[in-house]
């Protein structure tokens, strides 16, 4: 006999005119623009392949909402490139968790919009923007991932002034 386990999953809309369909279930359009709904589906692991975008996207807001540094590290490639302000290499987790506490404390994370994610079987791309308390206004973070083994880890991400 199989256990079989069900986990409520959020639907998001993505705009105010459009249904958003996500594993099959359509989130209404004409609900209020700030409303979540929810539904039923099979249970996946938290690390799989499977995992919806807006979980992955979720996941990064958090991560920077929280300017918590380590753990978004921790979800990278054994080397992630990193672009800051158009200078680009690649750095280990250890360094980038040292780059990204400076990016936090330079510029403290007041918000944080994703404007979109496309995914395709063994990658994905987020655009976002983070709103600062430093005088520089918006940054623009442009953050790819791929899946290896199940497990979305970020693979790039660029971080540049909205406005350029």
């Amino acid at each position: 006999m199989h256990a079989h386990f069900l986990q409520i999953i959020p639907l998001y809309r993505l705009t105010d005119t459009a249904s958003v369909c996500r594993d099959g279930v359509v989130a209404d359009a004409d609900a209020d623009a700030d409303a979540v709904s929810f539904a039923l589906q099979p249970a996946v692991a938290q690390n799989s392949s499977l995992r919806s975008g807006e979980a992955v996207a979720d996941r990064l807001r958090a991560r920077v909402l929280a300017a918590d540094a380590a753990s978004l590290a921790a979800e990278t490639t054994y080397s992630v490139e990193i672009a800051l302000f158009g200078e680009g290499r690649f750095y280990s987790r250890g360094q980038a968790t040292l780059l990204l506490k400076n990016v936090f404390k330079d510029y403290p994370p007041s918000g944080f919009r994703v404007d979109r994610f496309t995914r395709t079987p063994s990658a994905g791309f987020v655009e976002a923007e983070m709103g600062t308390s430093a005088s520089v206004g918006r940054l623009k973070w442009t953050v790819r991932y791929q899946v290896s083994g199940g497990i979305w880890k970020i693979r790039e991400m660029v971080i540049e002034r909205a406005d350029e």
